[in-house]
């Protein structure tokens, strides 16, 4: 389950049908023109959105988080795609510029959180537990007898 749709991206970064005026989405995912939206190139941005948050995530969470059940968690995963998909959409255009800075720093402070939840100095806002990794970080030792062939026990045979 994605944590955002193109529906909910195109409202966040939003989005006119004239080609006259054409919104900030038409803007960000026309390469060549800027006035001609590109959903296929929205849905890239969102999919690789999705990837870097559930790369934070991993270290914690069982990936993708699901959210299905929890509104608080899925308004916040929303947030975040869709901001880091608005950054990256700006950040990668050839033409356009004018929306990187506040883009930047919106991104930028989602980075921060995702890095403290990665780390455990923050939790993941949910109203109930998100079920954790499924990893272990388990170490392995090895036990027995003394080891009876040593370099000084064989005499450089």
């Amino acid at each position: 389950m994605a944590y955002a749709t193109l529906a909910q991206f195109r409202l966040h970064v939003g989005t006119r049908t004239s080609a006259t005026n054409p919104g900030l989405y038409e803007q960000m995912t026309d390469r060549l023109s800027a006035t001609t939206a590109s959903d296929t190139l929205g849905q890239m941005l969102l999919d690789d959105a999705e990837a870097e948050v559930n790369g934070y995530l991993a270290r914690r969470y069982a990936v993708p988080v699901e959210v299905s059940g929890d509104a608080v968690a899925a308004a916040y995963l929303k947030r975040c795609v869709v901001v880091i998909a608005t950054w990256c959409g700006w950040r990668d255009h050839p033409k356009v510029s004018a929306n990187r800075e506040s883009s930047k720093s919106a991104y930028d402070a989602v980075i921060k959180e995702l890095v403290a939840i990665a780390n455990g100095s923050m939790e993941l806002p949910a109203s109930t537990t998100p079920a954790g990794t499924t990893t272990s970080s388990a170490t392995g030792e090895a036990i027995g007898n003394t080891r009876v062939f040593t370099e000084d026990a064989m005499k450089g045979i």
